[in-house]
């Protein structure tokens, strides 16, 4: 199964802000940290979608074996 590296780039920054929506108040600052790397890589994977080309991107899938 051949998966978009930029599809898994978006799902990890949606896993890491789900697992900082569960954690408890008291860990919040862990929270902080995993928002933001979400962010980050929500940032990083829009900047590799406007730059690859549509050529490039399906070029540039992965196969991923289960």
């Amino acid at each position: 199964m051949e998966v978009d590296p930029l599809v898994r780039i978006y799902s990890h920054a949606e896993a890491l802000r789900t697992l900082a929506e569960q954690l408890p108040e008291e860990q919040g600052g862990l929270a902080l940290i995993l928002n933001l790397l979400g962010d980050d890589l929500d940032r990083c994977g829009a900047e590799l979608d406007d730059k690859w080309k549509p050529g490039k991107r399906e070029a540039a899938a992965v196969k991923v074996e289960h």
